[in-house]
């Protein structure tokens, strides 16, 4: 008896998995589709295998400009890993960042509202349309929701009015100092004052939040990731940022490294690293994958490897050993020095 219930929910679990594996493809396939509806060049991500072990899913690219897109079916099913590394390689690539969610915990996401998942943004299908179009209205931190105004046009609308800071201050039940900070844009406006605004103002003095082009700070050359000191990966990283690289360390995604030198004098300079791990019985299937990530990202691939058929089979820079790292950084500068 204990052996029939046990076979059944093995069945059972596995009718789920299906399901799942069959949404999230959906999801992927939609993705996929809306972003060369609008002019992308779309990559898929296809190791590791399991869906739930990919930290990135799609690498788009249109006019030079990148979209890093993971996709799960619920927000819920995000790892903190998964955020982390999709940051890590969107910072250093100075691309978009995007989770596409088929729900938040069970509930539908608003085509109009992004949810902020450590430093990204989350959002439905719709949701993305709705970016690719111009960008999303309403953010959710925290589970507080906010509004983005045009502080030009809510100034002008208020001297139309003839109000004061301190009459629209009044009617929102802010300070003084609130309002004047939406008009200079320096604060986000909570949703419950936002449609108080509204009703005064009406829906044109708000902006959307353009998740696309997402700004990133400067950067100085750094390792997103914590790495162990005496790893191959760790000291490959340091040496990329030693010469000016900023370097993601991955751990679910084909490359191992994705290294990018902004303000090279001829353009970007990046370089995609695949390490052979120990007892790497896939490390042939990881560098054709990282293969048409660094196309797709204009970047070079090298494997640090000690198997030598690597680099006639696959067409791939190999290096053996640091000092081999560093002549091949070497060579690039003069490279670029000489253009």
């Amino acid at each position: 008896m204990h052996g029939i219930v046990r076979c059944s929910c093995l069945v059972t679990d596995c009718g789920v998995r299906e399901v799942m594996l069959m949404r999230l493809a959906e999801l992927l396939d939609s993705v996929d589709m809306l972003l060369r509806m609008y002019g992308y060049r779309v990559e898929h991500i296809r190791y590791p295998d399991e869906p739930s072990r990919r930290s990135i899913d799609v690498v788009a690219v249109k006019d030079g400009k990148e979209m890093l897109v993971k996709v799960v079916e619920d927000t819920r099913d995000l790892s903190a890993t998964d955020v982390r590394e999709l940051n890590a390689c969107s910072n250093v690539l100075e691309a978009a960042g995007i989770i596409v969610a088929g729900s938040d915990n069970g509930e539908e996401i608003d085509y109009m509202v992004a949810l902020e998942k450590g430093g990204t943004y989350a959002v439905s299908v719709e949701g993305l349309e709705s970016a690719l179009r111009g960008g999303v209205y309403v953010v959710r931190r925290q589970n507080n929701y906010y509004m983005r105004v045009d502080g030009a046009k809510l100034k002008e609308k208020r001297l139309e009015k003839g109000y004061s800071l301190g009459d629209v201050a009044a009617y929102l039940s802010v300070s003084r100092r609130s309002v004047y900070l939406y008009e200079q844009e320096e604060s986000l406006v909570s949703l419950p004052v936002a449609l108080k605004l509204m009703e005064l103002f009406g829906e044109d003095i708000f902006k959307p939040f353009n998740i696309i082009e997402q700004e990133h700070a400067h950067r100085e050359a750094r390792i997103y990731a914590s790495l162990s000191q005496t790893s191959s990966k760790a000291q490959l990283a340091r040496i990329l940022a030693s010469h000016g690289y900023s370097v993601a360390a991955t751990r679910r995604i084909p490359p191992d490294i994705v290294a990018d030198k902004s303000g090279a004098k001829k353009g970007k300079s990046r370089i995609i690293v695949v390490v052979e791990r120990k007892r790497d019985s896939v490390l042939e299937r990881r560098i054709e994958e990282a293969k048409r990530v660094a196309n797709q990202l204009q970047a070079e691939i090298v494997a640090f490897t000690q198997r030598r058929y690597i680099a006639e089979d696959y067409d791939v820079e190999v290096i053996k050993n640091i000092d081999e790292l560093r002549l091949l950084i070497a060579e690039k500068d003069s490279e670029a020095d000489n253009v």
